[in-house]
C-alpha cells in the first residue's frame, strides 16, 4: 500500500534572504485559466473556450515584524519581490527526500497586520500576486509561467510557442 509523501519542513527566502524561523505558513499557488462560455449555433449546449491563465497568488504567514517585507508593498515593478520555497518532502518507509522548489516573482498585492496584544506572538499575512511561477521536483521544471514573456511550461513544451511565433516573437 502506498502512502503519501508529506512535508517535513519549508524554507523561504524572499530576495535571497533566509527566512528560517520567521515564515510560519505558505498557501502555494493555485492554477487556474480564464474560461469563457460559449454556444454557437446547431450545438447542444455550452462550452468553455480556454482564455489562458488566471491571475496566480501566493499567500505567506509570517511572524514577528519584518521591516523588509513592508518596505517592498506598493512596489512600482511588477516584480519586484522574489520568493523561493523549498520543501523536503518523505514517503513512508523511505529514507529519500524529495525537494520541490518554487520560484516565483510578482508585488505584494496585500499585507494584514492581523492583531497585536502583548506577551502574544505576533504575525502578519501577506499575498503577492505572482508574473512568474515555477515548479520544480528534484531539479526538473514541472511547470513553469512567465505571464510578461508569453511563457508557459509544462512537462509537454512550451504550450504559448506557437502564439509567439504566430505574433512574430
Amino acid at each position: 500500500m502506498a502512502l503519501p509523501s508529506t512535508l517535513k519542513n519549508f524554507l523561504v527566502f524572499l530576495d535571497g534572504n533566509n527566512y528560517m524561523g520567521e515564515a510560519q505558513e505558505i498557501a502555494l499557488p493555485k492554477l487556474t485559466r480564464k474560461m469563457e462560455e460559449y454556444r454557437g449555433a446547431g450545438m447542444g449546449g455550452s462550452i468553455e473556450l480556454d482564455q489562458g491563465m488566471s491571475v496566480i497568488t501566493l499567500d505567506a504567514t509570517y511572524g514577528g515584524f519584518m521591516k523588509d517585507v513592508f518596505a517592498k508593498f506598493g512596489a512600482l515593478q511588477h516584480d519586484a519581490v522574489q520568493m523561493r520555497y523549498t520543501g523536503g518532502y518523505r514517503r513512508e518507509g523511505e529514507q529519500k527526500h524529495d525537494t520541490v522548489e518554487i520560484i516565483a516573482r510578482g508585488r505584494n498585492k496585500e499585507v494584514d497586520m492581523g492583531s497585536a496584544k502583548a506577551g502574544d506572538t505576533t504575525q502578519f499575512k501577506t499575498t503577492m500576486t505572482l508574473t512568474y511561477y515555477k515548479l520544480s521536483l528534484n531539479g526538473a521544471v514541472l511547470y513553469e509561467i512567465d505571464v510578461v514573456n508569453m511563457i508557459e511550461k509544462n512537462g509537454g513544451g512550451d504550450l504559448m510557442s506557437d502564439l509567439r511565433s504566430a505574433l512574430g516573437l
